[in-house]
């Protein structure tokens, strides 16, 4: 074969050889980008789930028969910026809040999860009290059967009951929630709740004083106290109010002394 004849075939193959490089290049990148188009923006209220566990039944054998209770939550963009996540596909999180003890425990399924998703269970930490999480299903299913509400409200008053239909309801009241310490931690179990449902809803500093506490029950025959909701109510002090015609111009208001006022803070009361 001539020397043009080899450098002709030479060239063919090298012609041959970047084709089928740049074609499989081509096709790798559609394939990442494929996979990486299969991560989705999804809206966090949309994949996450609140599942109120008001009977130990409802996590065992019986659980057919007596559904779980759930709910989406109304706002999470405090928890995930603009409620967004990003990096996961068949995403699923349901947290379960046992109605009697408030003891919680937080499942996080997906089907895939990219290499920059959003670090979900770490977001979450930061809002959930972590001292009454569990570790499984079984052991919240426990907590539900043995641990009863009223373990953590025995210090409180009783200062209402009423009744609704045939579901019975009392109310009771802690005028300074510092001093209470079960109830304290009680109240720490509520609050993710009540953040998943108030907009711009904020932790209150409950080692403060002047924070009062009113936390609504069911009472129920099989199970004893079921939470329903609360209400958090802040003190302060005011100047009295004395009308300008009895005050001299030596004297001013503060020389009359103050008044002690109550601001509703929070309301809260559970879908259930």
């Amino acid at each position: 074969m001539s020397e043009g004849g080899s450098a002709l075939k030479r060239v063919r193959i090298s012609s041959t050889v970047e084709v089928l490089e740049k074609e499989f290049n081509d096709g790798k990148g559609s394939d990442e980008n494929s996979d990486q188009n299969e991560f989705e923006e999804v809206n966090s209220n949309d994949v996450f789930q609140i599942a109120f566990v008001c009977r130990a039944g409802q996590l065992g054998e019986l659980s057919s028969q007596d559904p779980i209770f759930r709910t989406n939550p109304l706002f999470t963009h405090q928890i995930f910026t603009d409620q967004i996540i990003q990096g996961y596909r068949g995403l699923c999180i349901e947290w379960y809040l046992s109605c009697t003890s408030l003891r919680s425990y937080l499942s996080i399924k997906y089907d895939a999860k990219s290499d920059n998703a959003v670090d979900i269970r770490s977001s979450l930490m930061q809002f959930i009290d972590q001292d009454s999480l569990v570790d499984s299903l079984d052991d919240l299913q426990n907590y539900t059967a043995t641990e009863k509400a009223l373990d953590y409200l025995e210090d409180c008053e009783e200062i209402d009951s009423f009744q609704i239909d045939n579901r019975r309801f009392v109310v009771y009241y802690e005028k300074c929630l510092a001093n209470n310490e079960l109830l304290r931690m009680y109240h720490r179990r509520m609050q993710f709740l009540m953040f998943l449902n108030i907009e711009g809803a904020s932790y209150i500093t409950d080692s403060d004083s002047r924070w009062k506490l009113f936390v609504l029950m069911e009472k129920t025959k099989k199970n004893g106290l079921q939470f329903v909701g609360y209400t958090t109510v802040y003190s302060f002090l005011t100047t009295k109010w004395v009308p300008a015609s009895s005050m001299s111009a030596s004297h001013s208001a503060l020389e009359h002394g103050f008044l002690e006022r109550d601001r509703i803070s929070q309301v809260l009361i559970s879908p259930v």
